[in-house]
């Protein structure tokens, strides 16, 4: 049992690093700013909404590129963006969630 444990938190690392590597890589092609880079960002973002277990902060920038202006869907995207991020802070309670706000303010 303890290698299935130890096997699960590997595969956590190894999915969250893929998020992180993947987040970084969208927020790089879209700051470039071009159509291309703006192209492939919008791709990327698409990409990384697929997995619902991909943290906050990953979803939350994949939408605010989506939602943009520059695309079709763009207000959905954008509103989805705010709703995602209200919904987590307004589920913390105490420091954490008064560290959250400190941080989107």
């Amino acid at each position: 049992m303890a290698d299935l444990a130890h096997d699960a938190t590997w595969d956590q690392l190894a999915a969250m690093r893929n998020f992180e590597i993947l987040d970084r890589a969208m927020c790089v092609a879209y700051t470039k700013g071009n159509l291309v880079n703006s192209t492939e960002a919008g791709r990327i973002a698409k990409v990384l909404l697929e997995y619902d277990d991909a943290p906050l902060a990953v979803r939350a920038r994949a939408l605010m590129i989506l939602g943009d202006g520059r695309r079709e869907g763009y207000l959905e995207c954008a509103e989805e963006a705010v709703q995602l991020v209200d919904n987590s802070v307004t589920s913390l309670e105490g420091e954490e969630r008064e560290q959250a706000l400190k941080f989107l303010a």
